[in-house]
């Protein structure tokens, strides 16, 4: 049997479609995975994702810190290497909290949770105040940024999810 189509069929399996993305992945997370800012509708947004500026707090996983963003070298995020300075506070008195070992973990779950070729540099300035540099989101999409910190005996974890534009 011969399909005299199959050249067409063939390149759409093959191909699909596609977001417009240099990657040829869409990249467009569904509302499943979008940020709590997802319907942002404002001139200059980002299309998914937190808006990463100075001044954003995010409250920890557990509840026990709050973390306020006191810079950010890009605003909004640039696809290459990122600067942010943050501050952590503990909710139990409201004081701020240094000497916490401090990870960064950027991950992209629209490219199967991969993650980068860089690891973030943590720097402790003291009075609850750190920065982190080589925060490398070198791909165009939604990264979901993951921040734990561990304060003697405290452990809390902040999500950050990030679009890059291309």
């Amino acid at each position: 049997m011969h399909i005299k189509g199959w050249p067409l069929i063939a390149t759409l399996a093959l191909f699909g479609c596609d977001d417009g993305g240099e990657d040829g992945v869409d990249d467009e997370p569904d509302a499943s995975t979008s940020g709590a800012d997802a319907s942002i509708s404002d001139a200059g947004a980002p299309p998914y994702g937190d808006h990463v500026t100075e001044g954003l707090t995010l409250a920890g996983a557990s509840g026990l810190l709050s973390l306020t963003m006191t810079e950010v070298v890009f605003q909004p995020p640039i696809r290459d290497d990122n600067v942010w300075s943050f501050e952590l506070i503990s909710e139990a008195d409201g004081a701020p909290t240094s000497g916490c070992e401090i990870t960064l973990d950027p991950r992209m779950p629209a490219h199967g949770d991969h993650g980068t070729s860089k690891t973030p540099q943590i720097s402790d300035l003291g009075d609850g105040l750190y920065r982190v540099t080589d925060v490398y989101l070198f791909m165009r999409g939604l990264w979901v940024v993951t921040l734990s910190a561990a304060c003697e005996g405290v452990e809390d974890t902040f999500t950050l999810e990030v679009w890059i534009e291309g």
